[in-house]
Parts: C-alpha cells; sequence; structure tokens
C-alpha cells in the first residue's frame, strides 16, 4: 500500500511536509547546525501488532511505515539528504522496544521520532502531537521535554 494511491495523497502529502519541516526547524534552532544530524524515525507497530485500525481496514503499522518511507524520500529529494536519518524497521516487521531502544543508542541519534496514528471515537477529531527531548550531558539530573499538541473538532 502506498500513501499516495488514496484518495487523502494530498492531504497527507501537507501532514508529511509539515512535520518534515518541523523536524527541521527543531534541528535547526535547537542545536548545533553545522554537524549532519542522525535521526532514528520508528514507524510506530508492524508484524502482529497492527496498532489501530482505520477507515477500511487500514492498518496504523502501514500508515506510519508509508509516512516514514515518504520523509526518507523528501530527505533525498528535497533536502539533497541533509539528514541521515535511520529506521526502526523498513518492512512490516514487529521490533520491540528494547531493540529500537539499542538502535538509538548505538546511533547516538539526535532526535528519535515514534510515529503513531491515534484513534478517536469523535469522526471529527483530528490533528497531531509531538514531544520532544532535549539531550543533555549523561550526568545531568534534570532533563527537559516538551510537547505540542494540535487538535480540531
Amino acid at each position: 500500500m502506498s500513501i499516495t494511491s488514496k484518495p487523502w495523497k494530498a492531504k497527507t502529502f501537507k501532514n508529511i511536509i509539515f512535520l518534515f519541516l518541523l523536524l527541521k526547524m527543531y534541528i535547526a534552532y535547537g542545536q548545533n547546525s553545522t554537524d549532519k544530524k542522525v535521526i532514528v524515525i520508528d514507524p510506530g507497530h508492524g508484524g502482529m501488532d497492527s496498532g489501530a485500525m482505520g477507515i477500511d481496514d487500514v492498518k496504523e503499522s502501514e500508515v506510519t511505515l508509508n509516512v516514514a518511507k515518504e520523509i526518507l524520500r523528501l530527505n533525498k529529494t528535497l533536502f539533497d539528504g541533509q539528514l541521515d536519518i535511520y529506521m526502526t524497521r523498513y518492512k512490516d516487521t514487529l521490533v520491540s522496544l528494547s531493540d529500537r531502544t539499542k538502535l538509538v543508542k548505538a546511533l547516538n541519534a539526535d532526535v528519535f521520532i515514534s510515529l503513531h496514528c491515534n484513534h478517536s471515537d469523535n469522526t471529527k477529531a483530528k490533528g497531531i502531537e509531538m514531544y520532544a527531548y532535549e539531550k543533555k550531558t549523561l550526568f545531568q539530573k534534570s532533563r527537559f521535554g516538551w510537547g505540542i499538541s494540535y487538535r480540531r473538532g
């Protein structure tokens, strides 16, 4: 299944562009921008764990994987590979939480993004949520986290 083969492709593409630009803004203004940033994208769920089920039995695990692949494509085509992006999975497989954590630590990622498509019984509910964690020194006790939530409906 490709996100570009659905009637909602234009809306989804705009949301992916927004997410990608938000990520670029976070990196540009939040950290030293001279180094190539390492980003790990975790397309939520996978394999036996399909996550939420959408309209026409679309699986959350398929949507998140397609969004992650689109971000990889955009990084190559629009941004000339400025970001060093890895994914926790490249096909419909289940990756354990501990293996995801090991990958992020092994790559010493600057940013970790876990993609999910939340479910709501309210058919008018729309929006995104984003949580970010500021990387501090290993021995610093206080760490900072922030979140953005946008909802319509």
